[in-house]
């Protein structure tokens, strides 16, 4: 039985007061995570080894501050996305009047709380960047439980490009998730916190394009899990089933538990590609946003991939 939840709020009003970020510690000449090298990875059959030291491993404990999802309702809830304060991002792309996209972000990330709880290091959510959010509770085919948000999100107040996305619910190949350094992870230290979610350490969040999606679960990132990390360039819609759509929810399929959230949003003035109930649009006013248009093409993912090849040689190389 659904039950409305009018919570009448804009989530203006429920972003925290600004706060410092507390860092994460890397050793010196080391901006984050020892990016994995593809081809090596693809030779040892992406696994590096018992043995395998990440000589630029952040001080613990795990996962570190900065880096903690969870996620509770609609309108709390904490998410990775690219780190503004990364002295790599900044390098290639913010001094440079640029925006990463999310897979460029991959391995130099900065948790964004929606609510009044901020998870271990975490900034709040900027103002109405989150456009729609949808929680279901659920318990998967193999029997591991889980807890997913998806929704819509405003890319210009995140600072993320999103003009890059090739057609349809697609995420550039860019997925943060709980993947070890052994297994070639890029954000192996980023995970969920623990105090939300104390039998759930997996997490497995993508986006782009205007759109998110993120499951927290238990044990278990093969593709028979609920937080499969194998099939990222395929989209939420293939790997979690997410169905996009408008508004505020919260649904319970374990219990029968189903809400709704009456959230006060202004309209969206930028223009930027997001994606609505009508399909990928390019909104430059209120009206706009029943008019649609290309979000891109499948040469951008590729360019994108470039991209994503010279952050982490100029990283390896200590450039920053």
């Amino acid at each position: 039985m659904i039950t409305p939840f009018v919570a009448s709020l804009s989530l203006v009003s429920l972003v925290a007061a600004q706060i410092p970020s507390v860092r994460p510690k890397y050793p010196p000449g080391c901006y984050g995570a020892t990016f994995p090298d593809h081809q090596r990875c693809n030779e040892l059959g992406w696994d590096l080894g018992p043995n395998a030291v990440d000589p630029c491993a952040p001080e613990g404990p795990y996962p570190i501050v900065g880096q903690q999802v969870y996620i509770q309702d609609p309108l709390n809830f904490c998410m990775n996305l690219p780190d503004p304060n990364s002295q790599v991002l900044k390098n290639v792309f913010y001094d440079l009047g640029r925006l990463p996209t999310i897979v460029s972000g991959e391995g130099y990330l900065q948790s964004y709380c929606v609510g009044s709880y901020l998870t271990p290091g975490a900034l709040p959510m900027p103002p109405n960047a989150i456009r729609a959010a949808h929680v279901v509770r659920n318990v998967h085919p193999n029997g591991k439980r889980y807890i997913e948000i998806s929704g819509y999100m405003d890319c210009d107040a995140l600072r993320i490009n999103c003009t890059g996305s090739a057609p349809g619910a697609y995420d550039d190949g860019g997925q943060y998730d709980t993947v070890e350094f052994r297994k070639c992870g890029k954000s192996p230290y980023s995970g969920v916190d623990a105090s939300r979610h104390p039998t759930f350490p997996h997490y497995n969040h993508q986006a782009g394009n205007g759109l998110f999606c993120m499951r927290i679960c238990e044990p278990g990132m093969e593709m028979e899990d609920p937080c499969n990390v194998k099939l990222d360039t395929a989209g939420c819609q293939v790997t979690m089933g997410i169905r996009f759509r408008d508004g505020f929810s919260y649904t319970d399929r374990l219990t029968g538990e189903s809400r709704t959230f009456d959230v006060t949003l202004p309209p969206l003035t930028r223009t930027t590609s997001v994606v609505g109930s009508a399909g990928p649009t390019t909104v430059g006013s209120p009206a706009a946003a029943s008019s649609s248009s290309s979000p891109g093409s499948k040469s951008d993912a590729s360019s994108l991939k470039v991209t994503e090849w010279i952050v982490s040689l100029l990283a390896s190389l200590a450039l920053f």
